[in-house]
């Protein structure tokens, strides 16, 4: 008999963005999808005359996926970046000043004012390039129950940066509204065992992105 009586599904995958230097995992809680797909680059060498190839070179490895998050927060993903990689977490604060507030601000003050107004009107990078690279995701998955044990198995990610994100709204859908994001990884390494809980309570990525944008409150 199979030891795989029961199999996993979607529901029993959790995903934390880590720093592989180490720190606490941030747990993804918006997921909605993910997937990636680990090739190598290769081609086929052929001899003179042969019409069968004598062999296949080495090849480079290549890492490709995406992931799907619900829209919560414009910059989720960001922050939790951030955070799993020991980046400050900022929410960029706009100060309303009116001419009257001028009027008895000394020169230096005045060319803060100016030269903050200016940066913020400047053209910026993209939402992309502003998320951290070289992290790690992990999926643990783990269908245990009171019926059923199991240990955690997980897939690392490694070394991951995110290269595009993307938004469809579909004005008659009712339906959850999702960013995709996809990425690009060095490698793939899989574990049967776990040090992160299935059912950890640490830090959860919409927590983190909730209590920066708190911070931003009058």
């Amino acid at each position: 008999m199979s030891e795989f009586t029961t199999y996993y599904t979607s529901a029993d995958t959790l995903l934390f963005i880590e720093n592989k230097s180490g720190g606490e995992p941030i747990l993804i809680d918006k997921l909605a999808s993910i997937g990636f797909i680990d090739g190598i680059a290769t081609s086929r060498v052929f001899g003179v005359g042969n019409p069968l190839f004598g062999f296949s070179n080495l090849g480079n490895n290549m890492v490709n996926g995406m992931f799907s998050v619900r829209f919560v927060h414009p910059d989720y993903i960001l922050k939790a970046v951030q955070t799993a990689m020991g980046h400050s977490v900022e929410v960029a604060q706009r100060q309303n000043t009116t001419f009257h507030e001028f009027k008895n601000t000394p020169d230096t003050d005045i060319a803060k004012e100016s030269t903050r107004r200016a940066q913020e009107n400047a053209p910026r990078l993209s939402h992309v390039s502003s998320i951290p690279k070289d992290f790690t995701l992990r999926m643990v998955f783990n269908n245990g129950s009171m019926y059923h044990e199991d240990t955690n198995k997980s897939i690392l990610i490694k070394d991951v940066r995110i290269i595009q994100s993307s938004l469809s709204s579909s004005v008659g859908d009712s339906g959850p509204l999702n960013v995709d994001y996809r990425f690009i990884a060095r490698r793939v390494e899989t574990y049967n065992g776990s040090n992160v809980s299935r059912r950890s309570r640490g830090n959860y990525a919409g927590t983190i992105v909730g209590d920066a944008v708190a911070g931003t409150a009058a």
